[in-house]
């Protein structure tokens, strides 16, 4: 219904991240970035889960779907990077149960231990605060990608600027450029084993000669740089990782 809400006059729509991000194995997270954002006539929400949905962490994954996700929704083509209060903190209990969901009641109880004062609760509808007293989260990470976004954002704000590269079932990178400058985000989604990228660069940009900055390594903030003479970026991606790195 994109092109419907369009010439309705809508600036964005919701879209089916949410839906398709957790289904890895189906293919459906693969399709959605390489496919489907990319060619959209207005933006979309880029989330792995909304105030109707299950939450993020409770999906395959856990905590590295998590982290995977917030970094893939930093550099969604068309996308309006969405974060659902709690997400930020690994909130495992719904807001509501209402799409996406087999057994509302079940999702409704499984997420929490029944000695939580919570359990069972659900934001719309019942008193109910986040478990906001943690030093888990992944805070820091997202703010870290808010920055990086802000750096990039005329990059971004391109569609025709993106490409995807795919190099297996488990295994893709979304690429960024403009001529001059750009962004590679390598992307592991296979939760148990590493994978080796060697992503020819100078097939998108022409060049041989590249300056790599590592913005984003193990979802913490990354130090290196280097050049290549040769075009071809090399790097490990670690299980259940999507690495940035900015080019020149």
């Amino acid at each position: 219904n994109h092109i419907k809400a369009k010439k309705s006059g809508y600036d964005g729509i919701l879209g089916n991240s949410w839906w398709a991000e957790p289904r890895i194995k189906e293919g459906k997270f693969k399709k959605f970035i390489s496919e489907i954002a990319p060619k959209l006539s207005l933006p979309t929400f880029a989330t792995a889960e909304t105030p109707d949905t299950p939450r993020a962490v409770t999906r395959e994954g856990k905590e590295t779907f998590s982290k995977l996700t917030a970094v893939v929704n930093t550099f969604m083509p068309n996308g309006i990077t969405f974060i659902n209060s709690g997400y930020e903190l690994f909130e495992p209990q719904p807001m509501n149960t209402g799409l996406d969901v087999e057994d509302p009641v079940e999702e409704r109880f499984k997420n929490l231990p029944s000695t939580d004062q919570f359990y069972g609760k659900l934001a719309f509808f019942d008193w109910y605060v986040l478990h906001w007293d943690t030093d888990h989260h992944m805070v820091k990470l997202l703010s870290l990608l808010g920055t990086l976004k802000e750096e990039v954002k005329d990059l971004l704000k391109n569609p025709n600027n993106y490409r995807f590269i795919d190099f297996s079932d488990d295994a893709s990178a979304m690429f960024w450029w403009n001529g001059e400058k750009g962004v590679v985000i390598p992307i592991n989604t296979n939760f148990q084993n590493p994978y080796f990228f060697d992503i020819d660069l100078g097939y998108y940009t022409w060049k041989s000669d590249h300056n790599i900055q590592t913005k984003l390594e193990n979802y913490r903030r990354g130090e290196s740089s280097w050049n290549v003479q040769d075009a071809h970026l090399r790097v490990t991606i670690n299980p259940g990782e999507a690495r940035v790195f900015f080019i020149h």
